[in-house]
């Protein structure tokens, strides 16, 4: 129940004739409102000066301030108090003028009948009591705006904040996953049995198949990420088992080679933040068809990483001499991958390949030396992207260049501890050399992954 509700309401009656003014106090006795009496409008303004009144019913004809003016004066100072006028019939126009002005909201005829009366004041008391409470409903909700006005801008302000703390963990995050990713590729690299140019080379065609397969941002980079460091694990290997080509290991050289995963898993184990990248570094080994290792999972079960990883690996692997002994070219390989195909790879994945050989004219053919820095000049294209020291992609591949980049290049040879290896094709070398002979356009064309 509101304030409103249980407070008492009070009543002013105003008549210059006693008699009149005793009549109205034996008539309206009622518990429900309080009562108050004046004998003249200045009275009556005293009162309601001093009082909360809620209803004022006052005679039209009075000394000095009469009815109207009280009533104009009320509504003016007073606007929710109700108003009702008593008149008798020669002051009936006033009365009218005075309703039609605003000025009261009902007037009642001399002499009165006291139920009509009575009810004429209980219902404006109601109409009073609903225009208190509206108005205190008005106040509050204006109230309750303005807190929560105040409680969207401190949760705006606190959002605000987190959203900058969390930005900055992630910064920091970032930071240490690519100082970490940095510290591992190096300490891989330092063996020379592992390749880190098979690695970059890897890593950048696993990104290319997750693009293509329209993965999300962050996933792309962890794939990325996990192609580099898919080798990691060889460090815990003895160095005469990975020294040779897959093809050519021993039985049991081959089986301690596929647990290479295993032990990069647990070397990545306190670097919590490079779960995804372990993961699929782990898996990487697992066929299509369930009979890999080593969880044995099989299709979609297997991480999406995990089965571009494996493709994009063995299409390295065989391009490089790794996994046969037979010198290919991409449009073999992609043969040979599609005998494979729902029993080794992924058929999105390989498509994705074949697309990415067939349309964006990309060819892998790891057979490529470097160009000597001397050798560099303007109009030549990269085949194979520029990483600085820290391995970071400076140039892409298919970049032309100009004199400023080779000019940059040069700068960067000099300020770097270790040779810049560039890999570019020669304008004359662009002109007769395509990325993909016809023989092996016809050879993909052949290549349906559905």
């Amino acid at each position: 129940m509101s304030e409103v509700t249980k407070a008492p309401m009070t009543v002013l009656c105003v008549d210059d004739e006693a008699n009149i003014l005793k009549s109205l106090q034996r008539l309206l006795q009622d518990p429900s409102y309080k009562l108050l009496l004046a004998n003249s409008g200045e009275e009556a303004l005293t009162l309601l000066a001093n009082n909360q009144v809620d209803l004022v019913l006052s005679d039209m004809r009075m000394p000095g301030i009469n009815g109207a003016e009280l009533m104009e004066q009320v509504a003016n100072k007073y606007p929710i108090t109700y108003r009702i006028i008593l008149t008798g019939y020669a002051d009936m126009s006033s009365a009218v003028a005075a309703v039609n002005l605003g000025k009261i909201n009902r007037y009642m005829q001399k002499p009165w009948n006291n139920d009509e009366l009575k009810t004429l004041i209980r219902d404006g008391l109601e109409q009073t009591r609903l225009q208190k409470q509206n108005r205190l409903l008005t106040q509050q909700l204006a109230m309750a705006n303005k807190q929560l006005r105040a409680i969207n801008q401190q949760l705006e302000e606190k959002v605000n904040q987190r959203t900058d703390q969390l930005r900055q963990t992630l910064l920091q995050l970032r930071q240490e996953q690519g100082a970490t990713m940095n510290v591992l590729f190096q300490m891989t690299c330092q063996d020379p049995q592992i390749s880190a140019g098979f690695a970059k080379n890897l890593s950048e065609l696993a990104t290319q198949l997750a693009q293509k397969l329209a993965l999300s941002r962050s996933e792309i980079e962890t794939i990325g990420l996990a192609a580099q460091l898919s080798e990691l694990g060889l460090t815990g290997l003895a160095h005469e088992i990975y020294a040779k080509p897959f093809y050519k290991m021993s039985a049991p050289d081959k089986k301690a080679y596929l647990n290479h995963p295993v032990i990069a898993r647990d070397l990545l184990a306190p670097a919590r933040h490079l779960k995804s990248v372990s993961d699929i570094i782990y898996h990487q080994y697992e066929e299509y068809k369930g009979s890999g290792t080593p969880a044995h999972l099989m299709a979609n079960n297997i991480p999406i990483g995990a089965r571009i990883l494996s493709v994009a690996r063995d299409y390295w692997g065989h391009l490089t001499q790794r996994l046969a002994a037979d010198k290919l070219q991409p449009g073999d390989v992609l043969q040979l991958m599609k005998k494979q195909i729902r029993i080794l790879y992924c058929p999105e994945v390989l498509r994705a390949l074949q697309k990415l050989v067939m349309f964006d004219h990309v060819a892998f053919t790891g057979s490529q030396t470097p160009t000597p820095l001397k050798e560099l000049r303007p109009g030549m294209v990269l085949s194979l992207p520029l990483y600085d020291e820290s391995k970071q992609i400076v140039l892409t591949a298919g970049h032309q260049l100009t004199a400023n980049s080779v000019n940059q290049l040069h700068s960067m040879a000099r300020d770097s501890k270790n040779p810049l290896r560039v890999f570019a094709w020669s304008p004359e070398q662009l002109a007769t050399k395509e990325w993909l002979t016809q023989a092996d356009l016809d050879k993909f064309m052949a290549l349906d992954p559905e």
